[in-house]
């Protein structure tokens, strides 16, 4: 094999090996396992992630769970945050999706992404996405209030970020020493957001819940594109490197 061979396997290697790098653990309603539309429990679509465990056995009237189109829910309008993982809760019922990430809890410089997306919620419902720990992190809206609270253990923290049926973005970061973490919220239709950091409570899971938001698809909540990257050192390590024997593939072509 000749040195162009060797040099462009290499690179080709490296890219891919970087390509993967940049996702620990992702999963979304739009893979194949997720192709009907019924109860994801035990189900396990993308990678890094162990099977769903939804509460309450088969579905029924009152609650469910089932993977669908996020825009169908509240007025309908956008944002978007996909085909995702729904929650429906009506009759004083509740509903809880949990899953945790195969590698453990996460580690010093990582990032969890997650789209979050309630429907309309009647009081006193309400939908919760909290990321599960020694002490848990994460988000509620309450039917009746007006802004998203953020829950730390049983605390809460009024984010300032209004009511929206068209979706949130979360990223939760940990500092490079697994000492303390952000956690920022932001609203998909105007990039109005909320910060705050503290201290790092070995984040290793999800628990998402819809508790009695009410009848119909307008009061469905979804989840998707359940994300977990790397430190960004690490990413641009790989790439450099990758972009380095890219760059001697083209010099001994």
């Amino acid at each position: 094999m000749n040195i162009q061979k060797i040099a462009s396997l290499g690179a080709l290697t490296l890219l891919a090996v970087a390509a993967q790098a940049q996702q620990i653990a992702f999963d979304t309603g739009s893979n194949a396992v997720y192709s009907g539309s019924g109860n994801y429990n035990a189900l396990n679509g993308g990678f890094g992630w162990n099977a769903w465990s939804v509460s309450g056995g088969a579905n029924s009237g009152t609650s469910g769970a089932f993977v669908g189109d996020s825009l169908t829910n509240g007025g309908g309008g956008g944002p978007s945050i996909g085909r995702g993982f729904a929650l429906y809760a009506n009759t004083g019922s509740s509903r809880t999706a949990t899953r945790s990430l195969a590698g453990g809890a996460m580690t010093a410089g990582q990032t969890m992404n997650i789209g979050f997306d309630n429907g309309w919620i009647e009081s006193p419902g309400s939908v919760t996405l909290l990321l599960t720990g020694s002490v848990n992190f994460g988000l509620r809206f309450s039917g009746g209030t007006s802004n998203y609270v953020l829950l730390e253990g049983a605390t809460q923290y009024d984010t300032g970020i209004g009511f929206t049926d068209g979706g949130l973005a979360l990223s939760y970061i940990i500092d490079s020493t697994a000492t303390n973490a952000t956690l920022t919220v932001r609203r998909l239709s105007d990039n109005a957001n909320f910060s705050i950091t503290r201290a790092y409570t070995g984040i290793s899971g999800i628990s998402f819940t819809n508790n009695n938001a009410g009848f119909d698809g307008q009061r469905n909540a979804y989840i998707n594109n359940l994300e977990v990257v790397p430190e960004p050192a690490t990413m641009t390590v790989l790439g450099l490197a990758a972009a380095a024997l890219a760059r001697r593939r083209r010099k001994n072509a």
